[in-house]
């Protein structure tokens, strides 16, 4: 089931080949700050990506830097998520915007992001690969089938072992390319 360095990197330069001719069009994807990231990610979670492109925009329009959502009441980050549904990720995003201000901005460390309120694995290997170059994929449904189907797994991973070997796929790439592995991998399950 696992895979030699030299199958990791040719999969690797493969699908990053295939994402480089076929990525979905998101205006989400320009966004490679670190707060504006994580917005989106946090949004993202049980929301349609459709849906989260035009509320990002509202809602980073109202709260442009960490400062601004960590200063807001809470009344305020409500009205701004309305539409989104699920109040509690807003809180949540309220609490971790408020923490990470107070600790001088958000970390670059996938452990030092799981410690703000409300941040989980994935939406903290997300942050660190978009924002900050790191190389740990963050594991979604979709990147987890197509991890599964490129070891031959089928759904026998448990979570700890799909991070692990999602993790194998992003040691060798460069700075950023986590990233894009991990948008070209949702792509292709999205797509394929």
């Amino acid at each position: 089931m696992a895979l030699a360095t030299r199958e990791i990197r040719r999969v690797n330069r493969l699908l990053l080949r295939w994402y480089e001719k076929s990525a979905r069009s998101l205006k989400i994807r320009e966004r490679n700050d670190p707060y504006s990231v994580l917005v989106v990610e946090v949004m993202a979670q049980q929301t349609q990506i459709s849906r989260v492109e035009t509320l990002a925009e509202r809602f980073l329009a109202r709260f442009p830097t960490l400062a601004d959502l960590a200063r807001a009441e809470t009344a305020e980050v409500l009205e701004a998520w309305r539409g989104l549904g699920y109040n509690r990720r807003a809180l949540a995003l309220h609490r971790a915007a408020a923490t990470a201000h107070a600790r001088g901005g958000l970390p670059a460390e996938v452990e030092a992001l799981e410690e703000l309120p409300g941040i989980g694995p994935y939406t903290a290997r997300a942050v660190a690969a978009i924002a900050f170059g790191g190389r740990s994929i963050p594991v979604d449904v979709n990147i987890a089938r197509v991890v599964s189907r490129i070891l031959g797994a089928g759904g026998e991973l448990k979570p700890r072992a799909l991070q692990q070997a999602a993790d194998t796929f992003g040691e060798p790439l460069g700075e950023g390319e986590a990233a894009a592995w991990a948008q070209a991998a949702m792509d292709l399950a999205a797509t394929h």
